[in-house]
């Protein structure tokens, strides 16, 4: 089975912005099957737009998630967000709620989280990293 790949809200804001523009190239690289944004993520990227409305940005992350799938956050992601929330609580770290959702969106489905934020998800035990803009 081929690995699964779920984006961060900020390598999506780099891609959609297409700076730098290897990082899209690394996107485009990829089966369409093979990538994925969370629910979470794609509230984000809404949220954004509220913020700055804008007919280019508007048409541009439409544009977006035509090529990834936008996976439900679910049962299994709830479950994921409880031991996480947990783990990160009582051991003193601190990431924001939309960071661990996300992160319990991509241990549910399996997925390798692609981001550069290694400080942040790199506190969630078993979560697998890459980051495409190395």
């Amino acid at each position: 089975m081929p690995e699964t790949y779920m984006l961060d809200t900020d390598i999506c804001s780099y891609i959609i912005r297409d700076r730098p523009p290897r990082l899209k190239k690394a996107f485009l690289e990829h089966e369409k099957d093979a990538v994925c944004i969370s629910a979470v993520t794609y509230a984000e990227l809404l949220y954004g737009l509220e913020k700055k409305p804008s007919e280019k940005l508007e048409r541009d992350i439409s544009e977006f998630v035509i090529l990834v799938k936008i996976v439900d956050w679910n049962y299994a992601a709830a479950q994921k967000y409880a031991k996480i929330r947990h783990y990160l609580t009582a051991n003193g770290r601190v990431i924001s709620d939309f960071d661990m959702q996300i992160a319990a969106a991509a241990l549910a489905m399996n997925a390798k989280l692609i981001t550069n934020n290694k400080k942040h998800f790199g506190m969630v035990p078993e979560l697998a990293l890459a980051d495409w803009l190395l």
